[in-house]
């Protein structure tokens, strides 16, 4: 298939960064938020990288295991970006290459990450709550309506 297209993604950044997101071998969701490695196989394989993916089955994925043991990390002090990224495929000579550039998100983003991030351990309703304290928190007199808010315990935890 077009993942098998794939020969090698070489991901160059700087060394302060490596030690954060080099694990190769993630065992918890945890520790897969902080794997390169498995989270550019993850988009590759589903085209996406949302809370709700690190789960058991994707970490033991087959095809993302395959992609994964063709990640390779390097650290270059010279490297002039956060990371540039290079993807060689089967049968073309030329490399992709991209330098991802990093924004400050916009609220909605934000609010869209939040609410994925939540939505496992809490009621919509409540996720809701804190986001519209939240919106309102310059206007606030007092945070006791945000402390109310978080001093609730979490409904459930997140998969392993």
């Amino acid at each position: 298939g077009a993942l098998d297209a794939i020969r090698r993604i070489t991901v160059t950044m700087k060394p302060n960064r490596l030690w954060l997101v080099g694990n190769t071998q993630p065992a918890t969701a945890f520790d897969a938020k902080f794997s390169l490695p498995f989270c550019m196989a993850l988009m590759a394989r589903t085209g996406r990288v949302a809370a709700a993916d690190f789960t058991a089955a994707n970490r033991c994925d087959p095809a993302i295991r395959r992609l994964m043991q063709k990640v390779t990390l390097v650290a270059d002090p010279a490297c002039p970006v956060k990371a540039r990224i290079e993807i060689r495929f089967r049968g073309k000579k030329a490399p992709l290459v991209a330098e991802p550039v990093c924004r400050s998100p916009q609220l909605p983003d934000v609010a869209k990450k939040f609410t994925e991030a939540l939505t496992p351990l809490t009621p919509r309703h409540r996720i809701e709550e804190l986001l519209a304290v939240v919106d309102r928190l310059d206007r606030m007199q007092s945070l006791a309506e945000l402390s109310r808010l978080l001093a609730v315990p979490l409904t459930r935890r997140l998969p392993r």
